[in-house]
């Protein structure tokens, strides 16, 4: 008895031990965590984490003690992706939700990228798979497909670039997500943003 009072202490002290060194991660920005390995230890590790580290946590998963790193890997990559699906998914309903409602909401190149040079943007959505329209008139921000100059006001046309975007969404400290697939997204033209104002 005196033996598994020990063991359990020992146990519980390195699990502290090991919670108090990933306080480190709140420094960094981390998605998310998978905490991996035998047994029912990992659950008595995750009782160990502060909440800031709880609220990253993405699963548990069994594995075997001589699981190779590569493996270990694998099998984190797969529960992250799976996270950042449903995560992309939810956002996505949030913004159907915004335009739908009539809430402050932006979609297609010239408005989403009107409402970034404003600043006004809170999430950019962006599907995976989004292909840019063609090209853009620098001065009447037509957008056309094949002409040389704009039909509209004869002016030169560059092409669209999703950086442009990208760029402006970082300068604003907007929050931006990648989405898998998502219908509603995807018949709209592929991109965007749930608004601040």
């Amino acid at each position: 008895m005196r033996f598994g009072r020990l063991r359990k202490g020992s146990i519980k002290s390195f699990l502290s031990q090991v919670a108090e060194d990933l306080k480190l991660l709140d420094d960094h920005e981390v998605r998310g965590i998978v905490i991996a390995g035998p047994g029912k230890a990992k659950f008595q590790f995750v009782e160990t984490l502060p909440v800031s580290l709880k609220d990253k946590l993405l699963d548990t998963i069994d594995t075997s003690m001589d699981i190779s790193l590569r493996n270990l890997v694998v099998q984190g990559d797969k529960v992250a992706m799976e996270s950042e699906v449903v995560e992309g998914k939810g956002k996505a309903l949030a913004f159907r939700d915004a335009i739908l409602k009539g809430l402050p909401a932006a979609y297609g190149f010239i408005e989403v990228k009107r409402a970034l040079e404003a600043g006004r943007v809170n999430l950019f959505l962006v599907l995976k798979k989004f292909n840019l329209p063609g090209l853009i008139c620098i001065k009447c921000n037509g957008i056309h497909q094949k002409e040389e100059t704009c039909p509209n006001c004869g002016q030169e046309l560059a092409a669209l670039r999703l950086e442009q975007l990208l760029e402006l969404t970082h300068n604003s400290n907007a929050e931006i997500e990648f989405v898998e697939d998502d219908e509603f997204l995807k018949n709209i033209g592929g991109i965007g943003a749930i608004l601040r104002y």
